[in-house]
């Protein structure tokens, strides 16, 4: 549907601007923000996963959380509100309303990432490892990043015998924090526009070999609990 424009960012430095003000009022809380055109995410995917708030044009934030600041943030939430049940999920909540009263006067809705859009497929309402990407956030490896998932030989080589019979999804990568980092949620501002000169740059590529690419897929796959997809880089 056709969004009413109610603001508009003149410039690039303007969107710095906000996203400043928005990283101050987290900070403290072991997360940070980044800021983009639902249309940078809306091109990688398929049509029931677009953003669904705005129009492609419109200003988004994505959150992620990452250290040991964020889980003394948890802690803190958990002894002062007494929320015992889903205490990350609750205190990423709380967060999101915070920056949505904080940006009152551009009408900000947030789509969280343990918000479904079906709860018995768990489909989620948008793919926030894309979302990472088209951000610049944080890269996403795919298996496409390593070879041609159609050449079985190929496959062979760098995921090793019967791989071709095994789904993989693909794993984001922090350019500081390597795995040890997690997306909460996006912030829309579905009326004000995103500043025609903005321009994407790709997420920083911290796994240039291929080989090491189809390692930590692997990893992040079938030995997910392990966590040593996490380690992929030196954490900062």
């Amino acid at each position: 549907s056709e969004v009413c424009v109610i603001a508009s960012m003149e410039s690039v430095e303007d969107v710095r601007a906000l996203e400043t003000r928005i990283q101050s009022l987290i900070a403290d809380d072991g997360m940070e923000v980044r800021a983009f055109p639902a249309a940078w995410y809306n091109r990688l995917v398929d049509e029931r996963f677009r953003v669904p708030i705005g129009d492609d044009a419109s200003l988004c934030f994505l959150v992620l959380s990452h250290g040991a600041a964020f889980w003394d943030a948890v802690k803190r939430f958990v002894v002062a509100s007494k929320q015992t049940r889903d205490p990350v999920d609750a205190f990423s909540a709380s967060v999101f309303r915070r920056i949505e009263d904080e940006l009152r006067e551009f009408a900000a809705e947030s789509v969280l990432e343990c918000e479904f859009k079906d709860l018995i497929r768990r489909e989620p309402k948008v793919l926030m490892q894309t979302m990472g990407h088209a951000s610049g956030a944080a890269r996403y490896y795919q298996v496409h990043d390593v070879c041609d998932p159609s050449d079985d030989e190929a496959m062979r080589t760098h995921f090793g015998d019967g791989a071709a019979t095994k789904r993989r999804i693909g794993v984001a990568v922090h350019p500081r924090f390597g795995g040890w980092f997690a997306f909460r949620g996006v912030v829309v501002l579905p009326g004000v526009a995103c500043p025609a000169e903005m321009q994407f740059s790709e997420p920083i590529d911290v796994l240039p070999d291929v080989d090491e690419r189809a390692r930590v897929i692997d990893e992040f796959n079938f030995r997910h609990v392990h966590t040593a997809w996490r380690d992929c880089i030196p954490v900062a």
